[in-house]
């Protein structure tokens, strides 16, 4: 087989139409890729932004709490012979379960000023 070249003139015209388009659509993809991206975190920043706004109107509700009756001096003595039992402090924190913490804080307290 022989191989044989032939010489041809070579097409130097733009397809400048289809260019254009092409440019154009490529543009319009590389903004809308950008813009995804930056959606996400200013979407995620608004929302942290809201949240701190909405938490930061939040105001604390005074709950009404019960002291108790025994003295807290007894609490913190339970063995000296005041009548109170560790039965009766179990039915006291059964009774008023949110005056626990006043309690344990009034007891605390009250060893701390001894020692």
């Amino acid at each position: 087989s022989i191989v044989t070249l032939q010489e041809v003139a070579f097409n130097l015209e733009r397809p400048s139409a289809t260019v254009d388009t092409i440019q154009q659509e490529t543009r319009l993809q590389g903004w809308i890729e950008v813009g995804s991206r930056w959606a996400a975190v200013i979407g995620a920043v608004g929302a942290m932004l809201l949240f701190l706004r909405l938490l930061s109107r939040q105001k604390p509700e005074a709950v009404p709490i019960e002291v108790l009756t025994a003295p807290v001096e007894n609490i913190a003595k339970p063995m000296q012979t005041s009548g109170l039992t560790p039965d009766m402090i179990t039915q006291l924190v059964r009774q008023k379960p949110a005056n626990v913490g006043t309690a344990l804080r009034g007891w605390v307290g009250a060893t701390e000023n001894k020692t």
